[in-house]
């Protein structure tokens, strides 16, 4: 599908450094992928909202960029947590 490859593209440039995991966490988890796509989505919303005029917009973008900030931690904190996991393993390896 063309749109996973598009929200894999957008997490991994808003991620720097964090391709890889990025990557294996968009392939191995489906929660991970749906919560990558909400905030594709949002992050689209956003961009409608600024562009739209009239009573209401201003506000609706501003909710619409507190879920997106919300969303930014939330797969900040799985990528984190994934990679502590990754870095532990590989210490009880050696």
């Amino acid at each position: 599908m063309r749109s996973k490859g598009v929200t894999l593209s957008m997490i991994q440039a808003r991620f720097p450094g964090r391709e890889r995991s990025i990557a294996r966490a968009f392939g191995e988890n489906r929660s991970f992928r749906d919560l990558c796509d909400d905030y594709r989505k949002c992050d689209s919303a956003v961009d409608r909202w600024q562009r739209t005029k009239g009573k209401g917009a201003v506000s609706r973008r501003q909710e619409y960029e507190e879920l997106l900030e919300e969303l930014h931690f939330e797969i900040r904190a799985w990528l984190d947590a994934m990679e502590s996991v990754s870095a532990h393993k590989k210490d009880r390896e050696h």
